[in-house]
């Protein structure tokens, strides 16, 4: 339970310097982690076209379907579409997201694997 918390803020911390690193838009405004999941979409609004695509696919498929939008340097919306991604996913419980056999661990990663794709990973 302790380390999911630590995890959790990890991943919290990571997605917002992602969003104002790489887009310049800045995620602290006055929202608490939970409300920023509520509130991500709204501030970074290339990602929800790009989510919606996403919703058919399981999160593993999801997350691959990211990555290839990364790697092919499209547009930002895919940038977008994965911190928000990152951020629903680090929003749901423990259970919820062991079920779709992901763990924070792999979100960290994922946020990581962002960093890396963008040179910003010695932060």
């Amino acid at each position: 339970m302790l380390q999911d918390n630590y995890l959790g803020r990890q991943i919290d911390s990571a997605a917002r310097m992602l969003s104002f690193l790489l887009l310049k838009r800045d995620m602290n405004t006055y929202y608490s982690p939970a409300d920023l999941v509520v509130h991500a979409e709204a501030l970074l609004p290339g990602a929800a076209a790009f989510l919606s695509r996403l919703d058919a696919l399981s999160v593993g498929d999801a997350e691959d379907a990211l990555f290839d939008a990364l790697e092919a340097g499209d547009d930002l919306s895919a940038v977008q579409a994965a911190i928000v991604f990152y951020m629903k996913l680090n929003g749901m419980k423990d259970n919820a997201l062991q079920e779709s056999g992901f763990t924070r661990e792999e979100i960290l990663d994922g946020l990581n694997e962002i960093k890396a794709i963008f040179g910003v990973e010695t932060l």
